[in-house]
């Protein structure tokens, strides 16, 4: 439950700046707090490149493979708080 609490206040904290945050900055954000609570994975924000509605990750091997076995589960959870300003795919 807390886990659930926690990313209800990300999301809403989300949707409250998204409007005047640049898009590509909550994107990164968002990927990488449902990383941090779901995964316990942390990555830095220079690791992460958004382009053309696609995340592309530049880091080890292991952090790929987690994301990549997870990737619809991350997107679904990215969605609830970017809604349709999620990203379409992550590389």
């Amino acid at each position: 439950m807390e886990d659930e609490h926690s990313v209800k206040k990300i999301t809403d904290l989300l949707k409250r700046y998204l409007s005047f945050t640049p898009k590509d900055s909550v994107v990164k954000d968002s990927f990488i707090c449902v990383l941090r609570d779901f995964y316990n994975i942390d990555i830095d924000t220079s690791n992460i490149k958004y382009n053309n509605n696609i995340i592309f990750l530049e880091t080890s091997s292991v952090i790929k493979n987690v994301v990549f076995l997870n990737k619809e589960s991350i997107l679904n959870e990215m969605k609830k708080g970017l809604g349709e300003k999620t990203p379409k795919n992550i590389l």
